[in-house]
């Protein structure tokens, strides 16, 4: 589009949803919401050569006099599309509980063009239309509170110590964020800043979490061997598209238990005991995935480590 004239970001959404009471206090809700989001920004390097080819990148571009040269294009779109159904139960009996899972499927060029959001090519932004960066598939998270029972006592010293009681917990569990097969060569002699991709030779898979922390991308599914050497008869930009594999999930399980001792009306003391990650569970990161290193489909990342705190305050 005319760089002097940059439409200003817009998202149509609409949404449904259907609410059902199970019981007293307990209910049931099924949610869809979509959107459409257009005049999204990105790098445009409108200097890059027009087609793959030979020679030097320099005598290829649009105008050789100049090396980069970076624009701001407001022409990408993004898509979402995401389907919840979520339990609600009020307190009842000392318990309240919230749960929800949620299916979602984000669809998008880049990021922004203050974030890096450059496509592969230039000129065909549509090529890396793909999962987004935060395309998160499966997600469920259930929170709860509950008021600990303590059996009937009349000593006063034994109701303040052991009454009262409160446990919070939330849980999460989602699939993971998805990642690029990447290959470090220019392929195309265009020196385009986007992300080089190899080309695909089947339908790419990947096993990559606990107990596959090695080798978890097939390898077979990618090739620059048709691009080796480069040579005037096959230089081409790889046909993998962007994000197409996914990494490992997440499981994490915070608790809490506290209580509140009062003092006065306005003023209380709390002692509180935490444990983030309670179960220790470790989370991997996204496998390396440049081909033709040595590096390629192992994880080297994790983060989860169990954390407990015991804390007290006044409150006021």
């Amino acid at each position: 589009s005319d760089p002097w004239h940059q439409p200003t970001a817009r998202m149509n959404q609409w949404s449904a949803g259907l609410e059902r009471q199970l019981w007293s206090g307990g209910g049931l809700e099924v949610q869809y919401l979509g959107s459409h989001a257009y005049h999204l920004d990105r790098s445009f390097y409108n200097n890059t050569p027009l087609l793959p080819g030979p020679g030097s990148v320099n005598s290829r571009r649009p105008n050789p006099l100049f090396g980069v040269i970076r624009t701001i294009n407001t022409d990408e779109i993004a898509n979402y599309e995401s389907m919840s159904v979520i339990f609600r139960q009020r307190l009842t009996h000392g318990l309240q509980m919230l749960a929800s899972y949620t299916w979602a499927h984000t669809l998008d060029v880049s990021t922004d063009s203050n974030g890096g959001g450059t496509p592969l090519i230039p000129y065909d932004w549509k090529d890396d239309y793909g999962n987004s960066n935060w395309d998160i598939r499966h997600r469920f998270v259930a929170s709860f509170v509950y008021d600990i029972p303590f059996f009937a006592v009349s000593n006063s010293l034994l109701k303040g110590a052991f009454t009262k009681w409160q446990a919070n917990g939330i849980v999460t569990l989602q699939t993971g964020f998805p990642f690029n097969v990447t290959t470090g060569t220019d392929t195309a002699n265009t020196a385009s800043s986007g992300t080089y991709r190899p080309d695909l030779l089947h339908t790419p898979t990947e096993d990559c979490g606990r107990g596959h922390l090695v080798g978890c991308i097939d390898s077979t599914a990618f090739t620059v061997a048709d691009l080796y050497p480069i040579t005037p008869t096959n230089y081409a930009y790889g046909n993998a598209g962007r994000n197409l594999l996914h990494g490992p999930g997440a499981e994490t399980v915070n608790f809490s238990v506290f209580k509140n001792f009062p003092i006065k009306e306005r003023l209380k003391f709390q002692i509180r005991f935490e444990s983030f990650a309670l179960f220790n569970h470790t989370n991997f990161g996204n496998p390396s995935s440049t081909i033709n290193t040595s590096s390629f489909g192992n994880i080297t990342s994790a983060t989860g480590n169990r954390n407990i705190q015991i804390g007290a305050k006044l409150q006021f």
